[in-house]
């Protein structure tokens, strides 16, 4: 909504009709149990692996999903989208070619930086190779 929207008085009246109803229908006491003994959460219930009402992996079928790590926690680099890109950049009269070849790594070992799916935000850093074989950090393209 705009400035000279909420100055509109049918569409002010409209917004304020819609809080309302936005507001009752989400208001915690429309979704509490009749029940008054319940002292337990759904979340709280945890089944252990030996209880023979468990279901079995077959009963869950295809439900069950390997869990999927983020991709700076993956020690291999071959998750890495950047790496083994070649890429060439216009310089003055000339082009100027290079391949990333691998993530650089801070004094601890770790990977400096971290990835994000905006490339602005995206911290990380790489050696690149030129085509004569020097090798440079380069923080993320």
């Amino acid at each position: 909504m705009t400035q000279s929207d909420m100055r509109d008085d049918i569409l002010k009246k409209r917004i304020d009709e819609f809080e309302e109803t936005l507001e009752e229908r989400l208001n915690d006491e429309n979704f509490q149990s009749e029940e008054t003994d319940v002292d337990f959460y759904l979340e709280d219930v945890e089944i252990a692996e030996d209880d023979p009402n468990a279901p079995t992996d077959d009963e869950y079928g295809d439900m069950i999903q390997e869990e999927k790590k983020d991709v700076d926690e993956f020690d291999n680099e071959a998750y890495d989208r950047y790496l083994g890109a070649e890429l060439s950049i216009n310089r003055g009269d000339g082009v100027i070619r290079w391949r990333v070849v691998k993530r650089a790594c801070g004094n601890n070992g770790e990977f400096i930086g971290w990835s994000h799916n905006n490339p602005l935000m995206d911290s990380r850093e790489y050696w690149i190779e030129f085509p004569d074989g020097d090798e440079e950090k380069l923080r993320q393209m």
